[in-house]
């Protein structure tokens, strides 16, 4: 989740494959040196806004069901993580995008909300809501719903992620 420098706007992108707004990602390259790396360069590539800064904990675990290009079902594991944006950045859109938007944090679309409403986001200067607020709870029933998972979980502060 990139957010503005103010965090009072989302940036998002226009699949092509989905026809969906949603945040920017993408897949481990081999030299990630994990998930956090994996995801920030991700974000610049797909956003090319320079400078972003990462919480490097996981902010969101989301896994559901997705068929591959070959026609085999399989669990898909989004891992988000929540990014900050410099002052006054302009987003340039990538050839992995329809388009990329600022869109407001308390009016993002509607299969955005429930990542988003997980980031709890904060002021500058805060990197948004720490995991651990947030260990022992389970997503409320209306979240697992929107967001179409099988599963979606707060991942606590320890856990250590890596590329697979």
């Amino acid at each position: 989740m990139v957010l503005s420098h103010d965090g009072t706007h989302v940036l998002l992108t226009l699949h092509p494959r989905v026809g969906r707004w949603v945040q920017l990602g993408g897949h481990c390259e081999e030299g990630d040196a994990g998930l956090a790396a994996a995801a920030l360069r991700e974000a610049t590539e797909e956003s090319g806004i320079g400078d972003l800064t990462i919480d490097p904990r996981p902010l969101h675990l989301d896994v559901h069901p997705i068929t591959c290009s070959l026609g085999s079902p399989t669990r898909h594991f989004d891992v988000r993580f929540l990014l900050r944006a410099p002052a006054n950045a302009t987003p340039v859109r990538s050839s992995e995008s329809v388009d990329l938007a600022w869109w407001p944090v308390d009016a993002p679309p509607p299969d955005v909300a429930p990542a988003l409403g997980s980031a709890r986001v904060g002021p500058p200067g805060m990197t948004g809501a720490r995991a651990s607020r947030c260990q022992g709870r389970q997503p409320s029933a209306a979240m697992r719903s929107a967001s179409g998972c099988d599963r979606s979980i707060l991942v606590p502060v320890d856990d250590q992620l890596t590329c697979p």
